[in-house]
């Protein structure tokens, strides 16, 4: 992941409010909070809510995201990409205090 503006190359503070697009630039939503995981390998999530498909929250991870900007996050994968992922359901371990 890239931190436009910073040279970081690793960073999620601030994010809320953010819009998300994905890789062919459809808005996923807005950055609601971002939550860990806690299982055996820490994992930060963003939450997101949007109605791209017509729900309400995903729960995209750290990994997915290409670039971090002042304004958007761009996700590395498509919008296509997107509908093979279950991004809905909360993943296993997830820090449930948040």
């Amino acid at each position: 992941m890239v931190v436009e503006g910073t040279g970081e190359t690793d960073q999620l503070d601030g994010v809320e409010g953010r819009s998300v697009h994905t890789y062919d630039d459809e808005v996923l939503g807005v950055v609601q909070r971002v939550v860990a995981s806690r299982d055996d390998v820490a994992r930060r999530y963003l939450v997101v809510k949007g109605d791209l498909f017509g729900t309400g929250e995903y729960f995209v991870p750290e990994g997915e995201i290409e670039r971090v900007g002042p304004a958007r996050i761009l996700l590395g994968i498509t919008r296509d990409d997107l509908r093979e992922h279950d991004w809905l359901s909360p993943p296993p371990g997830l820090a449930t205090d948040f």
